[in-house]
C-alpha cells in the first residue's frame, strides 16, 4: 500500500472536535499493489491515551479500497501525542507494508489586553515582527507582523535580542499617533486612542513538526496566503453614535457581523514556538480629526465587538476569542477640540475580554 499525500501541501494533521470546533478532514489517495487486489484499511491509535479519527462522519474506522481510490480522514478526539494515529493496511487479511501516520489537533486561543507588547509576546515572535532582521551579520527578509515593530532584531546562535529599542514605548503621546508597542486601551493628549490585543493560539498536542502542517511553511519565498496552513480571522460588530445633552442625534456607523481580516501583517502564522499569534488594533471610524464629524457640544460613542478564531485549512480549530472596545469623546463648546468623555463611568473607555452589547443596525 502507498498513500499519496498531495492535498494541503502534504500535511499530516486533521482538525479535531474540541472546545466547540466542528472538526476537519484530510484527503488521501491510495495505491494498491498488486493493482487488482482489494485492501482493507484501519484507523487506530498507536501511541498515548487520546486521539480518534474515522473514514466518515459516523465513526467508521475500517474500509475496503481499490487502487487509485480517494479516501477522507475525519478528525475526532484530539491526540495527546504527535503522530499517534495511523492508517494501517491489510490484503486478504494479512498485514502489508504501508501506513499513514497523522495527528488530530486543536488550538487553544487566549487574549491578552494588559501590559507591553514585549511582555505579551515571546522574543521569537518579536523577531518575526521586525522590519530589520539579521542572523549574525546576514540580513534576513522580514516575515509577518511587519507593521508593529521597528526595532533592529538580531538572531545569533538561536538567541533573539532587540539590539536597538525604538524608545517609543511610553513616549509616543503625540496627537493622533498610537503607541503601537503597548497592548490595552488608553486615551492620551485628548484624542490619542489605542485599542490592542495580543492573541496566542497554542497548538495541542505540543511537539508537532512544522512540516506536518505544511511543507511550505519554511520556504521564505512563499507568501503567507499560499502556505496552506493557519489563519486568524475575525468578525466585527461596530456602532458609533452621536449625542447632545444626553440625547441621541444620529447613528454614523453601524456594522453587524462583518469579516474583518484584510491582511496577515499583524499575525505570526509559523508555529515554530508551538503557537500562532495575532495583534489586533481597531481604528476609530468616526474620526475626531474631521471637524464636521462632531459639532460643538456633541459626544461621540463607539462600541466594538470582535470575535476571533484560528483557522486551519478553512476550518475553525480554536474556541472564539471575544473582546470588546468602547470609547467616548466630546467636542466641547468653544475653541477647544475633543477630549475624553467619562460621563458613563467605569463601563466606558476600556477594553474587555467579554461580550459588549453593541447597538444593532
Amino acid at each position: 500500500m502507498a498513500f499519496v499525500n498531495t492535498t494541503r501541501s502534504g500535511d499530516r494533521v486533521v482538525a479535531g472536535k474540541a472546545q466547540g470546533t466542528p472538526g476537519g478532514t484530510k484527503q488521501l489517495t491510495v495505491n494498491v499493489m498488486p493493482k487488482n487486489k482489494t485492501a482493507q484499511l484501519t484507523i487506530k491509535r498507536t501511541l498515548g491515551q487520546q486521539g480518534s479519527a474515522s473514514f466518515d462522519g459516523r465513526g467508521t474506522v475500517t474500509m475496503s479500497v481499490q487502487d487509485g481510490q480517494a479516501i477522507t480522514i475525519f478528525g475526532g478526539d484530539v491526540s495527546d501525542k504527535p503522530r499517534n494515529m495511523a492508517i494501517t493496511s491489510a490484503i486478504n487479511g494479512m498485514s502489508v507494508p504501508g501506513t499513514f501516520d497523522f495527528t488530530v489537533f486543536t488550538v487553544d486561543a487566549v487574549g491578552t489586553i494588559q501590559g507591553t507588547i514585549e511582555q505579551a509576546l515571546p522574543k521569537r515572535v518579536l523577531a518575526n515582527s521586525g522590519r530589520k532582521l539579521t542572523s549574525g551579520s546576514v540580513p534576513l527578509p522580514a516575515r509577518t507582523m511587519r507593521t508593529l515593530y521597528q526595532d533592529l532584531v538580531t538572531v545569533q546562535n538561536g538567541v533573539v535580542t532587540v539590539a536597538q529599542p525604538d524608545g517609543k514605548r511610553d513616549e509616543r503621546a503625540l496627537r493622533g499617533s498610537p503607541d503601537l508597542d503597548r497592548v490595552g486601551h488608553r486615551f492620551l493628549d485628548e484624542v490619542l486612542t489605542y485599542g490592542g490585543i495580543v492573541i496566542k493560539g497554542t497548538i495541542v498536542p505540543s511537539g508537532i513538526a512544522l512540516t506536518d502542517f505544511s511543507r511550505k511553511l519554511l520556504n521564505p519565498s512563499v507568501a503567507a496566503a499560499a502556505r496552506e496552513s493557519f489563519n486568524v480571522t475575525r468578525i466585527k460588530f461596530a456602532n458609533e453614535q452621536v449625542f447632545f445633552n444626553g440625547q441621541f442625534r444620529r447613528n454614523t456607523v453601524c456594522i453587524n457581523n462583518i469579516p474583518d481580516d484584510s491582511t496577515d501583517d499583524d499575525e505570526d502564522l509559523i508555529p515554530d514556538d508551538g503557537a500562532v499569534w495575532s495583534i489586533d488594533t481597531p481604528s476609530v471610524v468616526l474620526r475626531p480629526s474631521v471637524p464636521s464629524a462632531v459639532a460643538d457640544g456633541e459626544v461621540a460613542r463607539g462600541r466594538y465587538l470582535f470575535q476571533e478564531q484560528v483557522e486551519y485549512g478553512g476550518v475553525r480549530v480554536s474556541p472564539f476569542v471575544v473582546w470588546s472596545w468602547s470609547y467616548s469623546y466630546i467636542n466641547p463648546i468653544g475653541p477647544k477640540l475633543f477630549m475624553q468623555d467619562n460621563s458613563l463611568g467605569a463601563n466606558d473607555n476600556k477594553m474587555t475580554l467579554m461580550f459588549l452589547q453593541v447597538p444593532r443596525c
